[in-house]
Formats: C-alpha cells, structure tokens, sequence
C-alpha cells in the first residue's frame, strides 16, 4: 500500500506542472488517496448517489487542488508517505465539509425511514462527516488538566454521536439560524459538564486511573502490586474479555499491565495497534469505573 502510493507521488513530482501527464498521473493519486477515505464510502457496493455523490465529486476537486499545490514540496521522508497523504485529505474533510453541507446531510438522514438499511446509512455517513469535519465545539477547555479534558470530551463526542444517531428526529432545520452544528454543539456543551461531574464524583477506584503517578512503592502491600495481582487474576476473565471495539488485542487488561510497567499512552497505541491516545486512555477511564467494585482490596 505505501509503496503503491509512493510510486503515485513521486510520478506526479516527475511530471511538469500543466502538463496532461500530470494531470493523468494526479488523477490517479486522488482516486488512490481516496479509497481511504472515512466517508461517503458506497453503501452496499452500490454507487453513490443524490448528495453523496456531491460531496464525493468536492472531495475530489478539493483534492486535487491540494495536492497539486503542495507535492512538489513533499520530499517523501518526512512524515511518511501515508501520514502525508492522510494529512492532505484531513486538510480536504475541513475545507469541503461545511455547515452548509452537515445540514444537507442531517436532513437526508431524517427524511429516510427509521429502521431501514438507508436510514442506517445516512446516520452512518452523518456521523463520520461530523467527526471528520473539525467542527465539533471544544467546551470549557483550560477548567481542567488536559488529560482528564481528553477523558472527558471523547466520552461526551461518543454520546453526544450516540443521541445523534438516535434523536435526529429532534433536529429542527427551521429553528434559529437552522445550522446542525449550533444543535450538536449545545447539546455537547451540556452533556460535558455532566460527564465531567460524573468521572470527578468516582472515587471507587483511588489512583487507578493515574497509574502512571503511582511511584515506586516504599510499603507494602502496595496500591500497585494489588492492582497488578487482581489484573492477573483476572475472575471470569473479564479484563481480557473486555477491548476496544474492533481490536481484541487491545483488552482493558493489557493496557492496565503495560501502565503498571511504565510504559507511555504512545507506546502502548503503537503496540496495540495505531490506536488514537484519546481513544485508549477513554476505553481505560470507562473501564476503572466499570470494574471498580473488583478493586476494592485495593483502597488505602
């Protein structure tokens, strides 16, 4: 795959600029960066259509133009090819993705049946233009330290996308300046605070969730080594049962191990995988609450 898009680049960077071979080899390198595209991919194998069509064409021409204005300043060492590529098209989602746009898809979604494979889509394609859009609201940033705020607005995102999903009936196009956004960000708003309440308001589990402050322990038995001894226990095998969606490598046990070693949020996402630090340190946040009756042994 990074070979395949390597070759694509550097046949670009050979072509002179408005030359046809340069437009025919930075076609081939829009559609190649595209098929990895986290949106408005086909729905069932069958083409896109209506609006998804749409936005797919703007994705392309916003692309290309991109891509055209910064290649030839690419020397393809660093970042890498695909970290490159990827950060172009991020460039693409936040300028082709309006609020415009996110209200056109809000509407389609309503206008499908509930329940219906169509519906399901349209959700589906709502949610992923969201969050690739950047303009999700990033409420009452500087109250709190930055990894707590990171905790804290994953979960908040992760419901606030749920109720989309589930209340989008509620969104009222005709209200105010109409803007879907304004609707998701008020909503996101509020339910921060009570989430940030909630996780500040867990006390069951001391210090587990900031084992990487846990020093050296002087005496015994120590918070650690007791945490470390229920985790390898582990009663019904539930710590392993327990991992990230999609990645059942990435347990709720192998990263409370790999914390008690030492290691840093970077390390363990490179090992489990690429999985984002705010998506792994959320999954262990949820989980010290989940499972904290079983730490009890554990208090001071």
């Amino acid at each position: 795959m990074d070979e395949q898009l390597q070759q694509a680049i550097e046949e670009v960077q050979r072509c002179s600029l408005g030359s046809e071979e340069r437009e025919s080899a930075l076609s081939a390198l829009v559609k190649h960066i595209l098929r990895s595209r986290k949106v408005f991919r086909f729905c069932q194998g069958q083409p896109l259509w209506g609006i998804y069509e749409e936005v797919y064409q703007r994705l392309k021409v916003r692309l290309t133009e991109e891509l055209n204005s910064t290649i030839d300043d690419y020397n393809l060492e660093n970042p890498s090819v695909r970290e490159w590529a990827s950060n172009r098209l991020n460039i693409v989602y936040r300028s082709a993705i309006d609020h415009a746009l996110l209200k056109r898809l809000a509407i389609e979604a309503q206008n499908q049946e509930p329940s219906t494979e169509l519906r399901q889509y349209a959700l589906r394609e709502l949610v992923g233009a969201i969050q690739v859009s950047g303009r999700l609201c990033h409420p009452h940033r500087g109250r709190w330290n930055p990894q707590f705020y990171e905790l804290v607005y994953e979960e908040t995102v992760n419901q606030i996308l749920i109720y989309v999903c589930q209340k989008i009936h509620l969104y009222n196009p005709n209200r105010g300046d109409g803007k879907f956004m304004n609707w998701v960000n008020f909503k996101l708003d509020k339910k921060f605070l009570d989430i940030a309440q909630q996780f500040r308001n867990s006390e069951d589990l001391p210090n587990l969730s900031e084992i990487e402050n846990i020093p050296t322990p002087e005496y015994p038995p120590s918070i650690a080594n007791c945490i470390q001894q229920v985790i390898e226990r582990d009663p019904d095998n539930l710590f392993t049962k327990t991992h990230i969606r999609g990645n059942q490598k990435a347990t709720f046990k192998a990263i409370v191990l790999a914390r008690l070693l030492g290691k840093s949020w970077e390390e363990i996402s490179q090992e489990l995988g690429e999985i984002p630090v705010a998506t792994l340190s959320g999954f262990f946040y949820r989980c010290c609450k989940k499972f904290s009756y079983l730490f009890e042994q554990c208090r001071y």
